[in-house]
């Protein structure tokens, strides 16, 4: 029973205490995470100078080799382990050395744990936003088809009104509208880095937490809490200075102060990144290209036949690429 705190303890625990504190049942789940957060962490860990090159060459590479041994299945995350930092962990010592006992510097398993949860969310956050879109469109699809379907409206299960099919879709896609919606307000609420807090309060260690982020592709932590909730207010929401005032308890000086510092982090981490000249180029390209594919459509569905493979690719083709720019969004903010 591999365990990261056995050594508070001069004998071995009970097997119900260990099963009371194991997670591996269902945190192994995480396994693509943890390695990604890992390496992540050892490239911030040696840009610090904590860690040598050569530590993290082998480090990263011992972390590859897990990934890649899980995904094919010659390496089974077992009950062993008490959770899935442990199998990581230990798996990882046995193949390069007390060099990986390095992975966990400036780094608890509080915000380890924090981190793997939130990184799997948002993977899954952005597979269902694929499958939402999907069914929105397929909703879209049956309305055009259905404008001149009639049927009964119904209230207190009683026939009240004439309406269409198109209508009657047309209100679950507005309900699987404001899903997708949800869907994006949860995505923006919780992809933060919890990484560089440690157990509870930080670290000794000089730990590059904004890298890390990046690395990550979180938002932060680039801004403080107020500059954060002053800039959502300020571009986002439009309130003036003496609203945001009035909101915070603080003085316009103090809002318009939030706002140039804030302005100056951004800047600073995107002449570091260019993330927004990337997103910014990338979704020209993705509007030059929805308009060629459009063009392409709606020429071939003028014509007097038809080619019903045309039809079928190029709405597959706009179905890619709004789920490209959906992607561009989520990973250029």
């Amino acid at each position: 029973m591999a365990q990261l705190w056995g050594g508070r303890f001069t004998k071995e625990t009970d097997k119900l205490v260990y099963n009371f504190n194991a997670s591996i049942s269902f945190d192994q789940k995480f396994y693509r995470q943890d390695i990604r957060g890992s390496i992540a962490h050892v490239t911030m860990l040696a840009s610090s100078g904590i860690l040598t090159d050569e530590e993290r060459d082998q480090i990263i590479a011992g972390l590859k080799g897990i990934l890649n041994d899980v995904e094919n299945g010659s390496l089974q995350i077992t009950s062993e382990y008490e959770d899935i930092h442990s199998f990581v962990e230990a798996n990882l010592i046995d193949r390069i050395g007390d060099v990986g006992k390095k992975l966990h510097t400036g780094r608890s398993r509080n915000d380890q744990v924090a981190l793997d949860m939130k990184l799997y969310v948002r993977d899954e956050i952005i597979e269902l936003k694929e499958l939402i879109y999907k069914l929105l469109t397929t909703l879209h699809r049956l309305m055009n088809e259905h404008i001149d379907t009639y049927m009964p409206g119904f209230t207190h299960l009683q026939k009240a009104q004439p309406i269409t099919l198109a209508h009657h879709f047309g209100a679950y896609m507005e309900m699987f509208k404001r899903d997708y919606d949800r869907m994006n307000d949860i995505y923006d609420r919780m992809n933060y880095c919890p990484l560089g807090s440690g157990a509870l309060a930080g670290t000794t260690y000089p730990l590059d937490r904004e890298l890390t982020a990046s690395l990550l592709d979180f938002y932060g932590p680039v801004l403080t809490d107020k500059q954060r909730v002053i800039l959502t207010e300020y571009y986002d929401e439009d309130l003036s200075l003496a609203e945001i005032a009035e909101n915070l308890g603080i003085t316009r000086q103090g809002v318009r102060d939030a706002i140039k510092h804030g302005e100056a982090a951004l800047d600073e981490l995107e002449q570091k990144l260019g993330n927004a000249r990337r997103h910014t180029r990338m979704q020209a390209d993705l509007d030059r290209l929805r308009l060629l594919v459009t063009e392409i459509r709606c020429s071939n569905s003028g014509s007097f036949t038809p080619d019903p493979r045309i039809t079928n690719d190029t709405a597959e083709m706009l179905t890619i690429l709004h789920r490209l720019d959906t992607q561009e969004d989520a990973d250029g903010l």
